[in-house]
């Protein structure tokens, strides 16, 4: 993931998914990475208090990863201290058409709904 990684640093979002997209359609299988990287990368940017570049990396985990769950979720997570409950409510329905049985999508997604 290193260059994901790099070129998220020097060339901002837009970058990073020029790198994916390069490593992709070249079948550069030593840079892969999987699921639960770039979330591992969300949450330190959200830590960090940087909650849009932290959004805009779990948009491009859903990219690369379009049924992995936990993006969702964690982007959602992230848009409620914003107050971007709308955007939140879109991640947490993705969610649910992915997995209608996930709990913590559901319990989200009433936390969302009584605010």
């Amino acid at each position: 993931m290193v260059p994901v990684d790099q070129a998220l640093i020097e060339g901002g979002i837009q970058a990073a998914y020029a790198r994916y997209d390069e490593i992709k359609a070249n079948g550069m299988d030593e840079y892969y990475f999987d699921e639960d990287d770039l979330i591992s990368l969300a949450t330190q940017f959200a830590s960090a208090k940087k909650l849009d570049l932290a959004i805009e990396v779990l948009d491009l985990n859903i990219h690369v990863y379009p049924k992995y769950v936990e993006s969702y979720i964690k982007q959602a997570k992230i848009y409620l201290p914003k107050g971007e409950f709308t955007e939140a409510e879109k991640s947490l329905l993705k969610a649910l058409s992915i997995e209608p049985d996930n709990a913590t999508v559901v319990e989200l997604l009433e936390l969302v709904h009584n605010h």
